[in-house]
Parts: structure tokens; sequence; C-alpha cells
């Protein structure tokens, strides 16, 4: 709680000092992509290089995560019925399809229709599941804290949060807004500063929502399915719980899973679009003169590939999907520093270069030595 909630107030006040800051250096300089403003103030096509294929490769773990949600909730719902690739394949063809035909216009149509149904199907499915299942809230945590107090202390489950680390996940997740290329574009297409001012307020909306929510079926979960043993499966064995009390039920379930799956293919083809612009206007583009029309095609040829890269990824999943996550997080939060230093009279691209090639480097070492550990 102290890590979601805290790096989500940080979060809220990065878009509030840096979204209205990036999107004025972006119109000064004409850019049309995050990394080309970075390239622009540094006054370095090989610093856009260099990072565009940074995020390129790290992205695509955090777009396995989102087709790997999908496919587990199918799974689980289902029965097994639905299996991975099944419900994988048809929700990728669902994504590859408006955005081939319908580019940013339909993400931002398709987005706003997502939106709707991830609030309406994450209230309706935590005011149904407590009410159901315990009654109230203060019954819920009671009975959390009586089957596993763990689960409520500071320190975790494992003893693993100490007010150290807490402190650096908060500054983490609420830097991570500006280290993620689909969000700065956000920034970039806002009409005029008060818009950040909105996307701010509706971003609090969405974290209370998404993570209080969470939250309380993750907890609840502890209680009505103790032998479950796969996180990642929690999701579906609540739907299936809910589906059992006749129409209601049935309805709210309903509207949970349109909800999951749609925060996952919004995340998904914002993605997938930030991805093609980042090969096309930032890897491609500084080195060979290309038309309009080009630029576009060569964008879904790159979209298509790496959503079917990151669909292999996500066929030997890890039993967490937020590790993946993490290992994808860490990899463009090395790009903060960089980004953030455009404001700074005395930044220079030596700087930049030594920040960006040392601290992915430092990053690459740990991970390798986390995985091996595990692996031992």
């Amino acid at each position: 709680w102290w890590t979601l909630f805290g790096g989500g107030l940080v979060m809220v006040s990065g878009i509030l000092l840096f979204g209205r800051i990036f999107r004025r250096y972006a119109a000064e300089l004409g850019a049309f992509s995050p990394v080309e403003v970075v390239s622009r103030t540094y006054k370095s096509k090989s610093l856009g290089v260099l990072m565009a294929v940074i995020i390129l490769v790290f992205l695509t773990p955090y777009l396995s995560v989102q087709l790997v949600g999908m496919g587990k909730l199918l799974q689980s719902v289902s029965g097994g019925d639905i299996g991975y690739l099944n419900g994988v394949g048809f929700i990728m063809a669902t994504i590859l399809f408006y955005l081939m035909f319908g580019g940013m216009r339909a993400v931002a149509y398709t987005d706003f229709i997502q939106a709707i149904l991830i609030f309406a199907g994450i209230i309706g499915t935590v005011t149904l599941f407590v009410i159901h299942f315990f009654g109230d809230l203060g019954t819920l945590f009671a009975q959390v804290a009586a089957v596993s107090p763990q689960h409520l202390a500071f320190e975790g489950t494992e003893n693993r949060y100490t007010w150290p680390l807490v402190v650096s996940a908060i500054t983490f997740y609420g830097f991570l807004v500006i280290s993620q290329p689909q969000t700065l574009t956000r920034f970039m297409m806002a009409k005029d500063p008060k818009q950040i001012y909105y996307i701010a307020a509706l971003t609090l909306i969405c974290l209370v929502i998404g993570y209080g929510g969470g939250t309380i079926l993750g907890l609840g979960g502890v209680v009505i399915f103790p032998d479950l043993t796969e996180p990642n499966l929690l999701p579906g064995q609540i739907l299936n719980s809910l589906m059992e009390l006749h129409t209601t039920g049935l309805i709210v379930a309903g509207m949970l899973l349109l909800g999951v799956i749609a925060a996952s293919m919004s995340t998904a083809d914002s993605l997938l679009i930030a991805i093609g612009q980042l090969f096309t206007r930032d890897i491609a583009r500084p080195y060979i003169e290309l038309s309009h029309g080009v630029q576009v095609k060569i964008a879904k040829v790159i979209m298509v590939v790496v959503l079917g890269s990151a669909f292999g990824l996500g066929l030997k999943p890890p039993p967490v999907m937020l590790d993946l996550a993490s290992y994808s997080f860490t990899g463009t939060m090395i790009l903060v520093p960089v980004i953030v230093g455009m404001v700074w009279k005395r930044r220079s691209r030596t700087g930049a270069f030594l920040a960006v090639i040392l601290g992915e480097g430092t990053c690459l070492l740990y991970t390798s030595d986390a995985a091996d550990e595990e692996d031992s």
C-alpha cells in the first residue's frame, strides 16, 4: 500500500511538473516523438538512436506482460477450454486490426471506451466480492489477519520490505511515467497546458481505483483461495466464483473480464504505437530519408514483429507477472536522468551518453546476477 499509493502520488506530481515542460519542449523543437525531443535538446542523433534501441528492447517484455495477463485470465475463466495460444491469438489479431487501419486515432477512441469498462468492472467486482464473501471490508481484513497476518504486516509475507526499499520503490514507480514513451507521447499530444492537469487528475483516480481494488481482491483471495499455487490465476478464480451468483454475478464478472482485457489491450496498443514510432523516427529516419507513407508502412511491419516477439516471450512467463514488468521498467528508468537533464543548463552530450551506458550496463549486470541466483 505504501509503495503503490506513495508511488502514485509521486507519479501525479511528476506529471504536473514534467508534463508541461515536456510538452513545451516538443512544441518549441517541432518534435514528433519523445526520443526526438531528447536528441534535439542534446543536439545528438546518436544519443536518440541509442535511447530508442534501449527502449525498444525493454518495452517488449512489458508488452508480453499484457499478453500473458489476457491469456492467463481467459485460460482460468474457461477452465482451460480457451488455451493461451487461442485466447492471446484472438486478442493480438484484434489489436493489430485497429492499429493497422485506425492508427493513433483508433487507439484514442478505444482507450476511452476501455476506460469506462475498466472502472465499471473493478468497482462492480470489488463491491460484489466483498459483500458476498465477507459482508464488509472490516470483516475481510479481520479474516486476512486471522488466516495470514503476514499479508497485512509492513514487512510482507517474506520479510522483504524495509523503509529504504519502500522509499526506493516509491521513487521508482513515481518516476516511471517519465520513462515510458507511450505516456510522454500523450503529454506531447495535449492541445494546451491545461490538459496536463486533466491527465494528472484522471491518473490519480485510476491509481486509487486500480491499486485499491486490486489489493482488496488480492487480500480477499488469500482467504477464499488459500491453496492457489499461481497468483496469476487469481482473477480467473474470482470471476468463476462470481459467475455462480446468477444474473448479478454474471453481469459483474463479465464487466471485470472486459475491463481487464480492455486494460491490457489499451496498454498493448499504446506500446505498439510507441515502438513503431521509435523505430521509424528515432532509429531509421535520422540517417535515411523516408517519406511519411514509407514511415507508416515500416512502423506497421515493426509492430507486427515486436508483437510476435512479445508473444513468444510470454510462452514461459514467471509465476508473478510483476517480475517481468519490473525488468522492463528498470531498463527504461535508467533513462530518466537524461530526460530530466534536458532542463539543466549545464547538460552535455558526453554526460548523457555516460549516464545511459553506465546505467544500462549496471542494470544488465545486476539483472544477470539475480537470474543466476534464481536458477541456483
